[in-house]
């Protein structure tokens, strides 16, 4: 195979970006909250709703999802690409806030919901499917939503930035 060329091809699948925030089972405090980045999503059924999400292997993200299953997926406006900035580094807890972004707990997950984001889903882990490849695919049902506006999704073309390839 033609590396470049798989390279580029690749790149032209459209990815929009997320703030995943997870948990760990018991939270004591925001030292056991966690949100990221993640980009490769998708809905892969209507009944019951449900949506995948790739998560690196030997990530915090992926330790608190298969720890506590559950999360939320914050959705990012084409105008935040500073927000998401923030969240590819370590992130600052202080009352309430992620690195200056304040945050609210889900009601059905207890994990991070923005209230900056879009929308939100709030989704409970059925499988994590784990073989050899470097990210690992996270099965969920979507317990709730929130949507606060409409929004153009923030991607990758939007940002410069490529993960994929």
């Amino acid at each position: 195979m033609d590396e470049a060329a798989r390279k580029k091809t690749l790149r032209m699948v459209p990815y929009a970006l997320y703030l995943l925030g997870t948990r760990r089972v018991q939270p004591k405090g925001p030292e056991d909250l966690h949100a990221h980045v993640v980009s490769w999503v998708s809905q892969c059924s209507f009944k019951p709703p449900m949506i995948m999400v790739a998560m690196q292997k030997g990530s915090l993200g992926l330790e608190l999802v298969n720890e506590s299953r559950v999360f939320t997926l914050n959705f990012l406006g084409a105008d935040q690409k500073a927000l998401a900035q923030k969240f590819f580094k370590t992130i600052e807890r202080t009352g309430g806030h992620f690195s200056g972004h304040p945050y609210e707990l889900g009601k059905q997950t207890g994990c991070p919901v923005f209230p900056e984001s879009p929308a939100t889903i709030k989704c409970a882990v059925d499988d994590i499917i784990e073989h050899e490849n470097d990210h690992a695919v996270v099965l969920a049902r979507v317990v709730d939503v929130a949507h606060r506006r409409d929004a153009m999704p923030l991607t990758h073309r939007e940002t410069g930035w490529a993960y994929a390839g």
